[in-house]
């Protein structure tokens, strides 16, 4: 039996954008712009995930103006903080470590 999945839609700019970064990634593990474009790519996909999941419910909750405010804020330094941290230890990764990561991405994709 296989576990339970949550999944969010994204836009096909974004999915193509993450499929090519990590196809790009993949010919060449050592070139920094591919690697750049790469961590870009999981910062958009995270982030479009913690809208999905978080701020849409958010929305949909039409939370009291102090409360939307309160997650508005939150979330947009969880944003800054995710980003930095995508940031920095994707950059150092080894090749084998990187593969990991983009085959744990691309197994979160479903059609």
């Amino acid at each position: 039996m296989s576990e339970p999945r949550y999944a969010f839609p994204v836009p096909p700019e974004l999915h193509d954008r993450v499929v090519a970064a990590i196809a790009a990634l993949r010919e060449d593990v050592d070139d920094g712009k591919r690697r750049e474009a790469f961590r870009e790519a999981v910062a958009e996909l995270t982030d479009y995930g913690l809208q999905y999941y978080f701020e849409r419910p958010m929305n949909l909750s039409e939370a009291s103006g102090f409360h939307a405010k309160a997650a508005r804020m939150g979330l947009a330094s969880t944003r800054s903080t995710i980003r930095g941290l995508i940031k920095r230890v994707l950059k150092p990764m080894k090749a084998a470590q990187l593969a990991a990561i983009c085959d744990f991405i691309e197994g979160l994709m479903v059609a």
